[in-house]
């Protein structure tokens, strides 16, 4: 695991080149079977949307039903692109849950919050990234620090339910919906171990260097703008990094790669360390809910 702050720098050269957990949701009347869920965000009350598989809108985050199951957690000791923190793969048993379908965009923040991060908060000159890269109103939201994220997941938790960060395992789980690779074990990405362009592009915002054009690529896309997993989530590998719940006092876990890294930095076991308190342009949030 290596602090994602070392690496937002040094990909700046390269541009010139709220707690989780898991809840039983078999009694609550309505959403019981929905494979969508919907949380208005003015009511703050939940709807079932039956199976549309949908990215959400300004005044509404769309969850998507992940269901119970067991899966591998890491990688094996033989995978030789994992990391040493990969390298103890565990089973885990997992309750169903629900999580948002796509990475909050700035619109549905801007809604939560009332504050654009994006704009005022993150050092874009120091990290090497032009605003045109990030801003955006379906773009991801990002520059948020983790208290500011776990605040507005407080604010706007439904009734009987609370509205959290992932753990990594939840993350991993859900990023990968069953994926298997070639030998039957777990891959490394939703669609497989394939790292080819053609396949990646189709999958995952992350930087190419096939690109007909890298500079004008590399830069955030519109949510959902990939194919989504067998869960029907979007963009859980690339576009930017998402928080999990982990972490200690200063510092946060973040999951899934970003535009701006390459497709081995989007492993779904990977992980990296960013300051709590400090906003960067290439992380963002997606949540779970909790029934309490």
């Amino acid at each position: 695991m290596r602090t994602l702050h070392a690496l937002v720098l040094s990909t700046s050269l390269l541009l010139v080149g709220c707690g989780g957990g898991t809840g039983d949701l078999a009694t609550d009347a309505g959403i019981s079977a929905d494979a969508s869920v919907a949380l208005d965000l003015q009511s703050h009350e939940l709807k079932a949307m039956g199976n549309a598989n949908a990215t959400g809108s300004a005044s509404r985050l769309m969850f998507r039903r992940v269901p119970a199951g067991t899966a591998t957690i890491g990688r094996v000791d033989a995978d030789v692109l994992a990391e040493g923190d990969e390298r103890s793969a565990s089973t885990v048993s997992f309750s169903e849950f629900l999580i948002s379908s796509t990475e909050l965009t700035q619109e549905q923040w801007w809604a939560m919050a009332g504050t654009d991060p994006w704009e005022v908060t993150v050092d874009l000159a120091t990290a090497g990234v032009d605003a045109t890269r990030v801003v955006g109103l379906s773009r991801p939201a990002v520059g948020m620090t983790r208290a500011e994220v776990l605040a507005a997941c407080q604010r706007f938790a439904p009734s009987g339910w609370r509205l959290a960060l992932p753990t990594p395992a939840q993350w991993e789980y859900a990023a990968l919906a069953g994926a298997v690779n070639n030998e039957g074990g777990p891959a490394r990405f939703a669609w497989g171990d394939l790292m080819s362009d053609s396949t990646v592009e189709r999958n995952a915002n992350v930087y190419l260097t096939t690109s007909s054009d890298p500079l004008l690529a590399l830069q955030a896309h519109v949510v959902g703008s990939h194919q989504p997993n067998a869960f029907g989530l979007f963009d859980m590998h690339g576009n930017v990094w998402e928080m999990t719940d982990a972490g200690g006092a200063s510092d946060v876990v973040v999951c899934g790669g970003a535009w701006d890294q390459p497709v081995l930095q989007a492993r779904a076991s990977n992980r990296m360390k960013i300051p709590a308190a400090v906003g960067l342009p290439t992380v963002g949030v997606r949540l779970v809910l909790v029934r309490e």
